[in-house]
């Protein structure tokens, strides 16, 4: 029997096993270490909502935080003022218990509500915080939409005083094929107009705020 030969086989195993200690068969983020599971400040709670139509939605865009929200130019004030942003991945488990990222249908229903998308950003708007060249809203529902803006792909952080961007839920374009994907998103600027629209850049590529609306 050759006992070198098995013995260097052996040391080979032994060397294989050794590096793959840890590896994953997938690229899903492990939040083993995060304590609060990757889901958010376990803490965190929402009572209240304002009513509109026949749903209820926060009154404020969501601060909770997860392991992937960040704050405008990673700045606390800005957390404070305008909630949190986060990737899309990360939005649509970032509600808390009782509330859930709306989808495009669910967006939709809160447009119709309000009068429609020509005139819903008026309504929704809070009555100050939008910057001296953007017309300030009626804020007729207690929604109080601020212009907390967006970090975009190139890592820009833009938009504040200017533009509200929110995630919906609804994944509009999936391909395996490629390595981008577009999520609905929705926008109120200093027009009256509320748009849907995709987001091209990616899940996780760019981080905005998200509005929870009750289950």
């Amino acid at each position: 029997m050759n006992y070198k030969k098995i013995f260097n086989v052996v040391g080979v195993v032994a060397v294989a096993v050794v590096f793959c200690v840890g590896c994953s068969k997938d690229d899903t983020p492990d939040y083993s270490d995060d304590p609060n599971d990757g889901k958010g400040d376990d803490s965190y709670s929402y009572s209240g909502g304002v009513k509109i139509g026949n749903q209820t939605w926060m009154a404020k865009n969501l601060d909770r935080k997860t392991i992937n929200s960040k704050c405008y130019e990673n700045s606390e004030e800005y957390c404070l003022k305008y909630g949190r942003m986060y990737t899309w991945t990360d939005a649509v488990k970032a509600c808390p218990a009782g509330w859930h990222l709306p989808n495009d249908a669910e967006w939709t229903e809160l447009i119709t509500a309000v009068g429609g998308e020509s005139i819903a950003g008026k309504k929704l708007k809070a009555t100050s915080g939008w910057g001296d060249s953007y017309e300030n809203g009626t804020d007729d529902y207690g929604f109080s939409a601020l212009p907390g803006g967006a970090q975009w792909a190139s890592m820009e952080f833009t938009g504040a005083d200017e533009t509200c961007y929110w995630w919906s839920a609804t994944l509009k374009y999936k391909s395996e094929y490629e390595v981008w994907r577009n999520v609905g998103v929705v926008s109120v600027g200093s027009s009256d107009d509320v748009h849907l629209h995709d987001d091209g850049f990616g899940v996780d590529k760019s981080v905005k705020s998200v509005r929870c609306v009750q289950d």
